[in-house]
C-alpha cells in the first residue's frame, strides 16, 4: 500500500474515532524514488522494528533506513526484471564485518521460480543464494532449530496455483551460526562475552562502551562507519576476565551511525552507537 493511501486510512480512522480517543499519528515516513514496497525489517527471534526499508522495483534499488530518525542508514541495488518481492528480516552480521545482512525472498513472474538471498547491507555483495521452480512459496521462519548450532529458513510450499492449500514446510539450512540472531524475547543470555550499549547514546563526541569478558584472552573493540571503515581502534590487546569501561572519542567524525564490534576468542558482538551534535 502506498504511503498516500496508509495515510487516507489513517485520516479516516481518526474521523471515525472522534476528538474523544485522543487517537494522534506517531509518526508518517516517505521514502523518495518508491514505486515498489515499504515495510520493517526484525531480527529472528525478535518482534522489535530494527530497519525500515524501502524498494524501488522500477530502477532496482533498495534503501535501508534507520526507524527512528528515518536517516537512510544503507543502499543496494537488487534485479529488476519481472519480480516481486518479498521481505522477510535480516540477520545481524553473520559475516562479522560490524553490519547486518538481508534476508530477500522474491518471485519472478516470468518463470514462476522463487529465490531467496543473503545480502550484505553495507556492500550489498551476496553471500548466500538458492532457488526452485514452483507456484506458490511463503517465508514462515528464520531461526535455530531444537538440537540445531546454525539457522534454518522455513519455506511453506503450496500446491496448485499461488494460495493453493499447503502441502509442506522445506526447511533449509543457511549454514549460518544461530549465535548471530541473539536471544529471543524472554531468553536468558549464555554464559559469554557481554557487550553493552554506549553510553550516553546517543552522543555528542564522547561516550563510554562497557562489556565483560569470561575469560582472559585477545580483544578487539573498533568502531566502523556505515561503509564497513574502520575509524576507531579502542582496544587490541591482552585484557583480563571481567568488566571493562572503555572511553570513545568522537571528535573528528561526522554525525551520523556507527557499529563498534567487541570480538574475542569466545565470541564477537556488535552494537549501534549514534553520533547527533
Amino acid at each position: 500500500m502506498r504511503t498516500a493511501s496508509r495515510f487516507a486510512c489513517l485520516m479516516a480512522l481518526l474521523a471515525v474515532l472522534g476528538p474523544s480517543a485522543h487517537a494522534s499519528i506517531d509518526s508518517l515516513w516517505s521514502s523518495p524514488l518508491t514505486s515498489g514496497t515499504q515495510g520493517q525489517l526484525t531480527a529472528p527471534g525478535s518482534s522489535r522494528v530494527d530497519y525500515l526499508y524501502s524498494l524501488d522495483s522500477t530502477a532496482g534499488t533498495c534503501r535501508i533506513y534507520d526507524p527512528d530518525n528515518f536517516a537512510q542508514r544503507y543502499f543496494f541495488g537488487m534485479p529488476v526484471n519481472s519480480y516481486t518481492y518479498l521481505w522477510y528480516n535480516y540477520i545481524d552480521d553473520a559475516n562479522g564485518n560490524g553490519h547486518p545482512e538481508a534476508v530477500v525472498y522474491r518471485y519472478s513472474l516470468a518463470t514462476s521460480c522463487y529465490s531467496t538471498t543473503i545480502i550484505d547491507m553495507s556492500s550489498g555483495d551476496l553471500l548466500a543464494s538458492w532457488s526452485s521452480a514452483s507456484y506458490s512459496y511463503l517465508p514462515r521462519f528464520i531461526a535455530p532449530t531444537p538440537g540445531s548450532a546454525t539457522l534454518k529458513f522455513g519455506l511453506e510450499r503450496s500446491t496448485g496455483m499461488a494460495g493453493g492449500q499447503p502441502s509442506c514446510l522445506l526447511v533449509y539450512s543457511l549454514g549460518i551460526a544461530a549465535a548471530v540472531a541473539g536471544p529471543g524475547p524472554g531468553t536468558a543470555r549464555a554464559p559469554g562475552i557481554a557487550l553493552e550499549q554506549s553510553v550516553p547514546n546517543p552522543s555528542s563526541d564522547h561516550a563510554v562502551i562497557e562489556f565483560a569478558l569470561p575469560a582472559a584472552g585477545r580483544t578487539s573493540l573498533t568502531v566502523y562507519n556505515q561503509i564497513g571503515q574502520a575509524v576507531r581502534t579502542l582496544v587490541d590487546g591482552q585484557l583480563a576476565a571481567g568488566k571493562h569501561r572503555i572511553p570513545f572519542d568522537g571528535r573528528g567524525l561526522p554525525n551520523g551511525a556507527y557499529f563498534y564490534r567487541l570480538a574475542t576468542p569466545d565470541g564477537a558482538e556488535v552494537r549501534k552507537l549514534l553520533l547527533v551534535r
